[in-house]
């Protein structure tokens, strides 16, 4: 018998074999190609990332949920380092923030800027959406959303923070990881003797005024403190264009943009969130340098010319900006997480207990991690007594009914003859599986380690700083910011002249 000829395909030359992913449709169809033959599966390994970023991009809808926020905040790192090799990048970064979230993301697929995703990235993803982007939303939604509402006596003393929001907890989500993939690089520069490699706040206001659509930046710029210069203009740090992006309805009188910055912020001061931002510096045992400043109340009014511009803020900036890294870290700390209590390395190891730390910032970031643990205690154990009484109920009815029905035995073998004894019938031994949440919540255990050694490197050259070291102030109008990135700052400055309750 003949040996089969060579398909036709695999016979056209390896170059033309390469540009084969770049007319697929999307990565269910580069997933079908790869299955097709052990010589086509080595070829789509070699397929760019560019090619593989395009190909997702046209599965968004399906895999990539919220698109394109998902695929925006897995390439937003790789963004910012390109913005930051040239002025003229950072320049083009900042005009295409005026467009919104989808200019950002067409500025992505440009293959210019260096974007891309590995299939090993892919994986990523998929993971993070159900183990850590799922959880940390939950989490999100109980700080601003409709289970923070529900709250009993949400206005009469239910919460510390009651106010009127309007949020979308599964976007909140993803405009914090964004920014920080964006502009978690500029703490890196910053470290690295490198400032004038740093987007700077000029940028990140860019970002926040169109990339976090808020109303009150819009209509309330014309009402923000000193922004208005001698000539009449405003500030262009503070100036919010409506000629295109998400203020186009509002520009036209129908609304248009919502409540998405103040949202934000509230969220950012939230306890809740915070504590569980802590849990994470605890369980890898990463003290700060100081007090843990968004729990604190009077964080920014009256501390900002001296705490807020010191070593500790600038280690909370390189821990909450790593993306969507940060977001697999809070995850872990969340009230769903259900992976692994302890972050393991590859060999199952646990992590964290030789860096653990004793400074007043670890005291205190404990001290609130132990208050919400005496709760959970004491919450877990009025329900454990209840569960006693009712276990000791039905176990006195259950004695009652075995007396019956031995009694009733004893009766029944008086008169009953013998009986053949049948064989006991086989048990199958049942084998628990772990879920696809539990498998998942372990894969994000598994990533832990890398990133936290990441955390240490930026701690140890923090700590190098001087002790009296201070970031540079960027003032607009009354409102300032910091000169690495500090959302909480830019949040400020971009929503200038709103009043809370208006």
């Amino acid at each position: 018998m003949a040996p089969p000829k060579q398909s036709r395909l695999l016979a056209l030359p390896y170059e033309l074999l390469l540009s084969l992913p770049r007319h697929l449709h999307n990565l269910e169809d580069h997933a079908s190609l790869a299955s097709t033959c052990r010589q086509l599966h080595t070829l789509c390994a070699a397929t760019t990332p560019s090619t593989l970023l395009a190909l997702a991009a046209a599965s968004s809808r399906t895999h990539f949920r919220p698109s394109p926020h998902l695929l925006v905040a897995a390439v937003a790192r790789d963004l910012g380092d390109w913005a930051r090799r040239a002025p003229a990048h950072a320049a083009r970064l900042a005009r295409t923030f005026a467009g919104g979230i989808e200019a950002l993301w067409a500025l992505c697929l440009d293959p210019t800027t260096g974007c891309g995703l590995t299939m090993q990235r892919v994986r990523e993803l998929h993971v993070l959406r159900g183990a850590a982007i799922h959880p940390v939303t939950d989490l999100v939604d109980k700080c601003v959303g409709a289970q923070w509402y529900s709250t009993p006596h949400f206005w009469d003393g239910g919460v510390s923070d009651a106010y009127t929001l309007d949020s979308d907890p599964g976007v909140a989500v993803f405009h914090w990881a964004i920014y920080g993939g964006l502009f978690g690089g500029d703490v890196d520069a910053l470290l690295a003797g490198a400032p004038e490699r740093m987007l700077g706040a000029d940028v990140r206001l860019e970002f926040v005024k169109y990339c976090v659509p808020d109303w009150a930046c819009y209509d309330c710029q014309f009402d923000a403190a000193e922004v208005v210069q001698d000539d009449g203009s405003i500030d262009a740090r503070r100036l919010v264009q409506s000629e295109v992006g998400p203020y186009v309805a509002n520009a036209n009188g129908g609304g248009g943009a919502e409540g998405h910055q103040v949202a934000l912020q509230w969220l950012l001061r939230s306890r809740r969130w915070n504590t569980a931002v802590v849990k994470v510096l605890e369980r890898a045992g990463l003290e700060g340098f100081g007090e843990w400043m968004e729990l604190r109340a009077d964080r920014w009014e009256d501390e900002v010319e001296e705490e807020l511009r010191g070593r500790q803020a600038l280690w909370e900036s390189a821990v909450t900006m790593q993306g969507l890294e940060a977001v697999a870290m809070v995850a872990c700390a969340s009230e769903t997480w259900k992976g692994p209590d302890r972050w393991v390395d590859a060999d199952g190891n646990e992590v964290g207990d030789e860096y653990r730390g004793s400074g007043p910032g670890f005291a205190l970031m404990q001290t609130y991690v132990e208050e919400e643990e005496k709760e959970e205690k004491e919450e877990k154990e009025g329900e454990e007594e209840k569960e006693e009484d009712e276990k000791k109920e039905v176990e006195k009815d259950e004695e009652k009914e075995e007396e019956k029905e031995e009694e009733k035995l004893e009766k029944e073998e008086e008169t009953k003859e013998v009986e053949i004894q049948e064989p006991e019938e086989y048990q199958e031994e049942i084998i628990v599986h772990p879920t696809r949440v539990e498998r998942e919540g372990a894969q994000i255990a598994l990533m832990a380690p890398a990133q936290l050694e990441k955390l240490r490197a930026l701690r140890a050259k923090i700590a190098a700083l001087p002790e009296d070291w201070k970031s540079g102030l960027i003032s607009v109008g009354r409102q300032a910011t910091l000169e690495f990135p500090y959302l909480m700052g830019d949040l400020e400055i971009c929503k200038s002249g709103y009043v809370g309750g208006s």
